[in-house]
């Protein structure tokens, strides 16, 4: 692709509907799926980062080449995490770009943080 309203273009028919992915994203079996299915349509997490590149939660670079959002840095979007029972949730979380794709009610827990 050329340009990155080709990337747009071309993502958007790969993923849902702009309400529907966001919803999608805060639940931890949704997400893996959504990414699964990604993958199986060719958009890996390695080429997203490509087209890219930058310290940007994964959410934010799909919702920003997909559906135009304004990019959030990763560390701004951690910043919104107070409670220290996510630290090592967190930690993951800053060292991959994204929630981890496995875990438990807290995980939602800080889903719903981040991406409120």
């Amino acid at each position: 692709m050329a340009s990155l309203a080709q990337v747009r273009e071309r993502l958007r028919q790969a993923l849902p509907e702009e309400g529907r992915f966001r919803a999608l994203w805060l639940r931890t079996g949704s997400r893996r799926a959504l990414l699964a299915n990604l993958v199986a349509k060719g958009w890996t997490e390695a080429l997203l980062r490509r087209v890219l590149p930058g310290a940007y939660d994964l959410y934010d670079l799909l919702g920003h080449l997909a559906y135009g959002w304004p990019l959030v840095p990763l560390g701004e979007r951690a910043a919104r995490v107070q409670d220290p029972r996510f630290a090592p949730l967190l930690a993951g979380y800053r060292m991959q770009g994204r929630l981890p794709l496995e875990g438990d009610g807290l995980l939602e827990e800080l889903a719903q943080i981040l991406y409120a």
